[in-house]
């Protein structure tokens, strides 16, 4: 088939959402289809067509709101209906979240509104830490709610023949009665360029923008209630709560103990996870997760919180553990006792990781999810129609 990619973002050498969305783009092109990207970056490749414009051009894609985002969305929709008849398809694979309507589901051919997701709400019990977000970040609890009364995204909803989303807690999300027509599919992670490590270091490895949802201050002090054998605990990333935790580090006594890297590039962060005995990533609200696939990638067990993507990630007591607490204080507590219990047992802890890197290399593969989005493709193309009980098959 011929398939026209929308990607705000798409560099083969970007982050998270940029990568993501180059990296599903060869993924299906290695499956046999015929890829044209419209994409606000300088294209990687002949398959891509730049809509690069001076305004543009230069910009860098953060993962928020910016505004010349519907200048490019304008601008694509315009150029994908002029080159109406190319193309049997109209895939969306950029921004990968629910905020941004789609004009492009207006045109007369199917469209794939996809992957998408976040807009995971705080689980109840910690609204304290919510209360310390940035108000933009407190406002996304109303995107549900957008979901259902904004035209323009119930426009994109209605008019799509499939929504794919990364999780499901994402499909939790759209309202009911677009859930039929819905599928879940994750997001490809790519291979670590190495393998895991035959040895490992002595400390538990976290890394995550340092901000109040990934919960950094839970994990200093659930680690402040089970060191053990003089483990230390090393944190990559930064954030505006860099200075917070600093302080808390001081207050709980763990300077030797602890160390904050700062921003590593990505390379050093996997060498750093695949050192450590294990890694724990406590965010109470993400999306979707790609750091725990990438620390499963690395034969690493992973304690996540019990919510959003890393709950479609791990299995619990088989590839790691998730826990869940009706509070911070008694979420402190079992994250604590994962802990305690994976540097108590080497076995559990080589056995769980052994087990990790066997299920997402094969979950998470460009294969794998490339032949998923083949199968999606061609059940378009004979049933453009067909209900939520003919494509449980692709779940």
């Amino acid at each position: 088939m011929r398939i026209l990619f929308v990607a705000y973002a798409y560099k083969r050498d970007g982050k998270c959402e940029s990568l993501s969305a180059y990296t599903l783009a060869q993924a299906i092109r290695n499956c046999g289809h015929t890829i044209t990207v419209l994409t606000k970056h300088v294209p990687q490749g002949p398959e891509a067509i730049s809509i690069n414009t001076q305004f543009l051009n230069g910009q860098v894609f953060r993962g928020k709101l910016q505004l010349h985002y519907f200048e490019f969305i304008a601008r694509a929709y315009l150029l994908a209906r002029r080159m109406q008849g190319s193309y049997d398809l109209i895939h969306h694979i950029s921004p990968i979240h629910f905020r941004l309507p789609n004009p492009l589901a207006n045109l007369n051919v199917p469209f794939i509104w996809g992957p998408v997701g976040g807009s995971i709400e705080y689980p109840s019990g910690f609204e304290t830490i919510l209360k310390c977000e940035p108000f933009v970040q407190r406002l996304r609890r109303f995107d549900k709610m957008r979901l259902s009364w904004d035209p323009l995204m119930r426009n994109t909803l209605k008019r799509a023949a499939r929504i794919v989303v990364t999780t499901n807690a994402a499909r939790d999300v759209l309202p009911e009665q677009y859930r039929d027509k819905s599928i879940v599919i994750p997001e490809i992670i790519p291979r670590p360029l190495f393998e895991p490590a035959t040895t490992t270091e002595n400390y538990i490895f976290c890394s995550g923008r340092l901000v109040p949802y990934k919960a950094i201050d839970l994990l200093l002090h659930a680690y402040a209630q089970c060191q053990f054998e003089r483990t230390k605990l090393w944190i990559t990333g930064d954030g505006p709560e860099r200075v917070r935790l600093e302080a808390l580090i001081k207050e709980l006594g763990l300077q030797q103990q602890v160390r904050l890297f700062g921003l590593v590039p990505r390379d050093e962060n996997l060498r750093l996870m695949a050192g450590a005995r294990f890694c724990v990533f406590p965010a109470l609200n993400e999306a979707f997760g790609h750091v725990n696939v990438e620390a499963m990638m690395l034969g690493k067990p992973v304690i996540v919180t019990d919510w959003g993507g890393p709950s479609d990630i791990v299995q619990d007591n088989v590839t790691g553990f998730k826990v869940l607490g009706r509070n911070p204080e008694e979420h402190i507590g079992l994250l604590a006792q994962r802990m305690l219990r994976l540097l108590q047992d080497s076995t559990l802890c080589r056995i769980m990781g052994e087990r990790a890197r066997d299920q997402v290399l094969h979950k998470y593969s460009q294969e794998t999810i490339g032949h998923r989005y083949d199968d999606l493709y061609r059940s378009l193309s004979i049933y453009p129609l067909c209900k939520s009980e003919e494509i449980d098959q692709f779940n």
